[in-house]
C-alpha cells in the first residue's frame, strides 16, 4: 500500500523512521490490539523511540501501516504537540471504509451515529451540568491568584498565571460559540484591557459563561448534531465539542493550580479538599 495514499496529511520527516509510521504509546498500541482485535503482534513494533530526553519510550515504529488506518491520533485542541511531534504533523488515515468512519475521525472501534435523543441527553444530562460544575471550580482557581501576582510564571517560556487563566477562559468561549454557531471562528481573542487581574477575569468569566450556556439550551437537535470541522483535524457533531473543551479546561487548570503555592497563594478545593482548604476548614471549627 502506498504510504502517500494512506494519509490525508503529508507525513513529515520527523514522523517517519525508515519508511515506518510513528505512533505514540507502546502501551496504547497494546491496548489497541486488545480492544480492536487488529492482528498486532510483537514483530509489528520495530523499535521504541526515546522521548523527552531519555524518559520511558513514548513512541513506537509500526511496520504495517495498513493496520492503523482505523486509528485515532489525538492532537491538543490548543495547537500543542502530541508525543513530542510538532502540532499539525501527526498523520491521519484516509484509506477507510464508511464502516470505519464517524464524523470524519477514525476510531479503532466502530462509532455509532449520534441520534437526536442522544444529542439532547448529552447536552442537558451530561455536558452542560459537567461544564457548570467545572466552571465553578475553575473560577475558584482563578480567584485564588493574588491580585498582584498575575504576572507570575514558573519559567521564562511559560505563560503568566493571568495569561494561562485567560487561555482557559477564552478557549471555553470559543468552543461554546462554535457549538451555537455550527462553526469555529478562529479570530484572535486577546485579553481585554478591562481584565487586569484575577478578580477582573473571574467577573468576565462568570458573565460570559452564563450567557453562552443559556444560548446552548435553546439549540435544536439538528444544530447539536451538525458536523463541525476543527482546523481540518476533527469533524465531530457540534455537541461533542463541549466534552472536548471540558478536557482542555481541566488540563490547563491543573497547570494553573500548580502555580498557586509558588506565588504564595492557597490552593482551593478542586475534587474534594486540597491541603489548604482542609486546614482552613479545621481552623474554622
Amino acid at each position: 500500500m502506498n504510504e502517500t495514499s494512506v494519509f490525508k496529511y503529508g507525513l513529515a520527516p520527523e514522523n517517519m523512521r525508515d519508511g515506518k509510521m510513528i505512533v505514540f504509546g507502546v502501551g496504547w498500541i497494546n491496548g489497541l490490539a486488545a480492544d480492536s482485535a487488529l492482528p498486532l503482534c510483537a514483530n509489528h513494533l520495530v523499535a521504541a523511540v526515546p522521548h523527552h530526553g531519555g524518559a520511558a519510550p513514548a513512541l513506537a515504529l509500526v511496520e504495517d501501516i495498513a493496520l492503523f488506518r482505523r486509528v485515532l491520533t489525538q492532537v491538543d485542541v490548543a495547537g500543542g504537540d502530541v508525543g513530542g511531534l510538532p502540532a499539525g504533523s501527526v498523520a491521519r488515515g484516509t484509506d477507510r471504509s464508511s464502516d470505519d468512519v464517524a464524523g470524519g475521525i477514525n476510531y479503532a472501534e466502530h462509532m455509532q451515529l449520534l441520534q437526536p435523543e442522544q444529542a439532547e441527553f448529552l447536552l442537558n444530562g451530561l455536558f452542560l451540568p459537567g461544564l457548570k460544575n467545572e466552571q465553578r471550580i475553575t473560577a475558584s482557581v482563578i480567584e485564588a491568584i493574588p491580585l498582584d501576582k498575575g504576572d507570575h510564571r514558573p519559567d521564562e517560556i511559560s505563560k503568566s498565571a493571568l495569561d494561562l487563566a485567560w487561555h482557559i477562559v477564552a478557549t471555553e468561549m470559543r468552543f461554546l460559540d462554535a457549538v451555537a454557531a455550527g462553526e469555529f471562528d478562529f479570530t484572535p481573542s486577546p485579553r481585554p484591557e478591562s481584565v487586569q487581574n484575577s478578580a477582573d477575569l473571574a467577573r468576565w468569566y462568570a458573565d460570559n459563561f452564563e450567557t453562552r450556556v443559556e444560548a446552548l439550551t435553546k439549540l435544536s437537535n439538528d444544530q447539536l448534531m451538525k458536523i463541525v470541522d476543527f482546523r481540518g483535524m476533527f469533524q465531530l457533531p457540534a455537541v461533542m465539542y463541549l466534552n472536548f473543551v471540558l478536557h482542555h479546561t481541566v488540563h490547563h487548570r491543573g497547570q494553573l493550580s500548580m502555580c498557586l503555592r509558588p506565588m504564595g497563594a492557597k490552593v482551593p478545593a478542586i475534587y474534594g479538599d486540597s491541603y489548604d482548604s482542609a486546614m482552613a476548614r479545621k481552623a474554622a471549627q
